[in-house]
């Protein structure tokens, strides 16, 4: 190359240098693009969060850890049915919804990360009993999980016992029962006023995880005394009771068990309001002037959903029972009792059955017969009927004079007794 041409080329490379040069304060670095890496729609820990259970049996004067992570899973999986909220930078608060006994519970704290990874830690004092605690995101009660106090160990039979159940008569066992109610301080084998009351345990209206107290005395009558609310009394953290209002217009979150008319609203909302206010029992919609066929809830479709408490497959998310229990599904095409033909007499194949009566939608959500009929809710919704929409089986005891145990249906807004079976048996 000659003298005269490296000059040339020298020049042109300072002339473009000079054009394309930006100071310091103007020049922008752009950072490579690179392609995100496919996501699934939920994370794998969302997924395995969302089956953690509801329930967890504690024993008196010890410790547990609940994870708070199913909190922000259903608000992210269910987030069409709850208002695409997003929740998940949300800090997480813990919160004390009420418990059965003064001093059941003697702490509740939220240890570990302050977001979806950490966990409430609840120790309990030397009684017997039931509360109900839960995580609060942007202020608004997200989820909540019950507490069963109990030295009772159905796993291994301790304080208790199990029961198999074969109910096709094939000599298979299909069912493995827990021998009391969910819930009951004692599993009744006393026989006595005392221990009965004590064994009716908590009652749940169908599909819905969070429980409500039963009646306070056994009245046996089938009489309905529209807002009679002499329930089993509760307490907030403190040991101040907790009232039962009976029905309210209003929200006033944790001052006592309320009832609301849904009536005329089958929208979505219902669904978020059962999770958001745990302590309100939903009085449902009369189908077609069929007084018994009342739901509390319809999907976005404006259908019933018959499977929030998985009628024959998996457990559900939303099912009441502790872990490695599960609300009784469909089997062998036939329910979960049958076979069974002396529930009405003190000792049967499955254990003692206490008369522990229902919360009732005509009474507004008060109690009725207690110390007359049980009636106990298996995961079993009715979809094939128009009359019975809005119904679930559930096995009906009656202490009368001509005594009688019968698989019924009832209204899903009925506040009934649940007797869990052993999951994946």
């Amino acid at each position: 190359m000659n003298k005269q041409a490296f000059i040339w080329i020298c020049c042109v490379f300072l002339i473009f240098c000079s054009c394309s040069y930006e100071s310091p304060e103007d020049q922008t670095v752009t950072p490579p693009v690179t392609p995100p890496e496919p996501m699934p729609e939920w994370s794998q820990a969302y997924k395995e969060a969302l089956y953690q259970p509801n329930c967890y049996m504690v024993k008196p004067g010890d410790q547990v850890e609940i994870p708070i992570m199913k909190a922000y899973a259903v608000w992210g999986i269910y987030a069409d049915e709850l208002g695409n909220t997003k929740l998940e930078d949300s800090k997480p608060t813990p919160i004390f919804l009420w418990q059965d006994s003064p001093n059941l519970i003697t702490e509740l704290s939220l240890n570990g990360e302050k977001n979806a990874n950490g966990f409430l830690s609840i120790t309990t004092g030397n009684k017997r009993g039931n509360a109900v605690v839960g995580i609060q995101l942007d202020g608004i009660t997200r989820w909540s999980w019950h507490l069963w106090i109990t030295p009772y160990n159905p796993e291994k039979e301790i304080n208790g016992r199990i029961y198999p159940w074969d109910n096709n008569g094939d000599g298979i066992t299909d069912y493995i029962w827990m021998d009391r109610n969910l819930g009951a301080k004692s599993n009744g084998t006393q026989l006595n006023y005392t221990d009965s009351l004590a064994a009716c345990g908590l009652l749940y209206q169908w599909g819905r995880k969070d429980p409500f107290p039963g009646d306070s005395k056994l009245r046996n009558t089938n009489e309905a005394i529209e807002g009679d609310f002499d329930t089993m009394p509760i307490y907030d953290a403190l040991g101040n009771p907790l009232p039962e209002v009976g029905l309210s217009t209003h929200h006033i979150p944790n001052t006592g068990i309320r009832s609301e008319e849904i009536t005329n609203d089958y929208s979505t909302t219902n669904f978020a309001k059962s999770i958001m206010y745990p302590m309100t029992f939903y009085l449902g919609h009369f189908n077609k002037g069929n007084s018994s066929s009342g739901d509390w809830y319809k999907t976005e479709n404006g259908d019933f959903n018959h499977e929030l408490w998985g009628k024959s497959g998996d457990k559900s998310p939303f099912d009441p029972c502790p872990k490695g229990w599960r609300i009784p599904p469909e089997k062998n095409d036939l329910s979960p009792w049958n076979n069974l033909t002396d529930a009405a007499t003190p000792y049967s194949k499955l254990g003692v059955f206490p008369y522990a009566g229902f919360r009732y939608i005509h009474s507004k959500g008060a109690t009725k017969n207690s110390g007359f009929q049980t009636i106990l809710w298996s995961a079993i919704s009715i979809e094939s009927n128009h009359v019975a929409q809005g119904r679930a089986w559930g096995l009906s005891i009656y202490n009368s004079s001509s005594s009688s145990i019968n698989l019924d249906i009832s209204s899903k807004t009925t506040g009934a007794s649940v007797r869990c079976v052993k999951e994946d048996f």
